[in-house]
């Protein structure tokens, strides 16, 4: 068997990911009910949850554009269809992940359009994505875990707890809505952005 199945009934051949099967509520579904850090933090803390965290970090703390955090929130969108696998295992894994990884990567930047948005931001993300660990792993793992190699010195965010009681009490759903409402915000200001440009640019 070379495929997985989807939410919304779909069958997703891994060799070769079809456009028509990417739709965004299969990821937010998906990624709100995939638990990160093989589950050992101290709540359920999900793909979704810290996709959310990431974008927004982009904003608050980066300041990314519009077309940035839609990126950022969709950077590891390929989860949807892969799980997530802690970063000692894909290490271990080695080439046969990165392929696989890669693919739907791909398939993901470029059904949602945010190739030129991943490639021209990709340092800044990776930051983002390294300060909501370095966030989770303050506020939800064990005391005193050490952090991953390029992790030591990232420094967490001061305005986020994701301990908080209000947080531990989402359930999977509230982050799916949560992820969708995020997606669709990002979505019509990154394309109102780019109808001004192109209206700036026709006017020339």
């Amino acid at each position: 068997m070379s495929w997985v199945y989807t939410l919304a009934g779909h069958e997703v051949e891994l060799r070769d990911p079809r456009p028509s099967q990417v739709v965004i509520s299969d990821i937010a579904h998906h990624l709100s009910l995939i638990n990160r850090f093989n589950g050992a933090t101290t709540r359920p803390y999900s793909v979704a949850e810290h996709l959310l965290l990431v974008s927004e970090i982009g904003e608050r703390e980066l300041r990314l554009s519009v077309h940035g955090q839609l990126a950022a929130l969709l950077h590891a969108a390929h989860l949807t269809w892969l799980g997530d696998i802690a970063e000692p295992v894909r290490a271990e894994l080695g080439d046969a992940w990165r392929v696989i990884e890669s693919r739907f990567a791909a398939q993901v930047r470029a059904c949602f359009g945010v190739a030129a948005a991943s490639a021209a931001h990709r340092a800044v993300i990776e930051q983002a994505d390294r300060m909501a660990i370095a966030t989770a792993r303050r506020d939800l793992l064990p005391v005193g875990a050490r952090p991953w190699p390029g992790h030591e010195n990232v420094n967490a965010v001061t305005w986020a707890n994701l301990a908080d009681a209000g947080r531990a009490r989402f359930e999977p759903s509230d982050w799916r809505q949560a992820f969708m409402d995020r997606y669709a915000e990002l979505d019509f200001a990154r394309n109102e952005a780019t109808a001004r440009w192109l209206g700036r640019k026709g006017s020339h």
